[in-house]
């Protein structure tokens, strides 16, 4: 043991790119043996169809998401592989980067590899890995831009600054949430830079992320005239400020005190029970430890992780704990840093501490593996989604029109635009379903309406029999 700690203190050091490439190709491997082999319902579907056509999806939309999408859909014969084959390369280097962070706060080798793993065991973080989705390509971006920042503070932004603004930039362009954190960047460059500097530092990381942030949104404009399967006209500049900012959404915060208790509680616990409790101590701890050692370090991830944890704890949406990704990746760092602490204070001339909290970490791996592993290898050998959606298309009648909800309407979109499946069928995704039914049976009374529900308000005002597995066929109206 003591001679590998040795191997990996010295090669590091040498060669800190190193111990990145070593902890993502390792990550990856577990990532590529549980990658689900399909596409997936809601939001994943769509965003691997809009990657397959490099379209627009909805606001306020992820432009370079579906450019990094696109080059990957080329690689496979089915678009949404390649898109999940995204999350996992991307989750994979985001915990090599991690890896990068540690040692460079620590000088700890056996740490900086054992954080990135739990990191990415993590339940959420693992599931979001293996499919479509944004918000774990957003933590690489950000994880880089975050590290090359710290690198920069070290030399007081003398290096380094100009490309953690570009990489924070493309991540405005996988996940425009990440505004949040700009202030945060922008307060620790005024802070530590020298006074004849500030503003001309503050003008070009503002400036670069500025440029960046247009391009993109110059891609909506320009995809919007393209004739796709999801689209959003912005025609005018409210439309495109609206579609940008996502403005045309839901309120996010709402006034009643209740949702603030409540999200506070089950947030914490949510976040605790991802990491099954026992390193949330040592990530408290470590947060205090760094900021005493190094301040403006302690004190740029904090806030990091304050805005980001805070934000979407409140996000009055019901899938708000997807969405905080990065607090999961800043808050492992603050574990890291933790048990560096404690190796410090405990070591007496041996690493004994060390080892004993590496083998905690492997206990805590060895946990998530057994609780996780047989159900994400059982899914990465099946596909339900393929087997429930083409087949209803295939069944459906010719010229119909199928309204349903989002979850399902986005994977046959997918299956309808990338196999050219059934493209006679009209698909319709269900927003006040029985005002759609009423215009559809009237404007188009030679199709066949069917709808994937049968709740009671359905059945009081039509006749409906079921017509294959979960869609049920429009008969007549009920006679009064």
């Amino acid at each position: 043991m003591r001679f590998l700690r040795i191997l990996l203190d010295e090669t590091f050091v040498k060669y800190p790119l190193s111990m990145g490439v070593f902890v993502s190709v390792g990550v990856f491997l577990l990532y590529a043996g549980t990658l689900v082999p399909e596409v997936g319902w809601g939001d994943s579907a769509e965003l691997s169809l809009v990657a397959y056509q490099l379209g627009l999806s909805h606001p306020p939309g992820y432009p370079f998401y579906a450019i990094l999408g696109k080059a990957m859909t080329m690689l496979f014969s089915e678009p949404a592989i390649g898109t999940n084959l995204l999350s996992a390369v991307c989750t994979s280097l985001a915990a090599g980067v991690m890896s990068m962070i540690l040692f460079d706060l620590t000088a700890r080798a056996m740490i900086s590899i054992a954080i990135p793993v739990l990191f990415s065991v993590l339940p959420n973080i693992w599931e979001m890995a293996v499919v479509t989705e944004v918000y774990n390509v957003n933590i690489f971006f950000l994880g880089v831009s975050i590290y090359l920042f710290l690198k920069a503070e070290q030399s007081d932004f003398s290096k380094y600054l100009l490309p953690s603004a570009v990489l924070f930039g493309l991540s405005l362009g996988i996940y425009q949430a990440n505004l949040l954190l700009l202030p945060v960047f922008l307060l620790v460059l005024w802070v530590r830079s020298p006074g004849n500097r500030v503003v001309g530092r503050l003008l070009l990381f503002c400036s670069i992320v500025g440029i960046i942030w247009i391009l993109f949104a110059g891609y909506a404009v320009i995809r919007s005239r393209a004739a796709l399967a999801i689209n959003y006209p912005l025609n005018s500049l409210q439309e495109i400020v609206t579609y940008v900012t996502g403005a045309n959404l839901s309120p996010p915060f709402p006034k009643d005190p209740a949702h603030y208790v409540n999200r506070t509680l089950e947030h914490a616990r949510v976040f605790s029970k991802n990491f099954l409790y026992l390193p949330i101590p040592f990530g408290l701890l470590g947060a205090v430890a760094l900021f005493s050692n190094r301040r403006t370090p302690a004190l740029f991830l904090t806030f990091l992780f304050a805005v980001n944890y805070l934000f979407f704890s409140y996000y009055a949406v019901s899938d708000y704990l997807t969405m905080p990704t990065p607090s999961y990746f800043i808050f492992s760092i603050f574990i890291g840093c933790g048990l560096a602490f404690l190796f410090r204070r405990w070591s007496t001339g041996n690493r004994t501490a060390e080892y004993a909290g590496v083998a905690v970490c492997i206990l805590l791996v060895g946990a998530q593996l057994f609780l996780q592993f047989p159900a994400r290898f059982e899914r990465s050998n099946t596909i339900p989604v393929t087997n429930l959606i083409i087949p209803a298309l295939e069944a459906f009648p010719q010229d119909a029109v199928v309204i349903s909800r989002w979850e399902r309407f986005t994977p046959m979109l997918y299956f309808q635009q990338t196999r050219d499946l059934r493209t006679d069928v009209t698909l319709v995704v269900s927003d006040n379903y029985l005002a759609q039914i009423d215009a559809y049976y009237n404007e188009m009374p030679d199709s066949r309406i069917l709808i994937d529900n049968q709740d009671r308000e359905l059945t009081e005002k039509y006749r409906i029999e079921r017509f294959h597995r979960r869609w049920f066929l429009i008969i007549a109206p009920v006679e009064n």
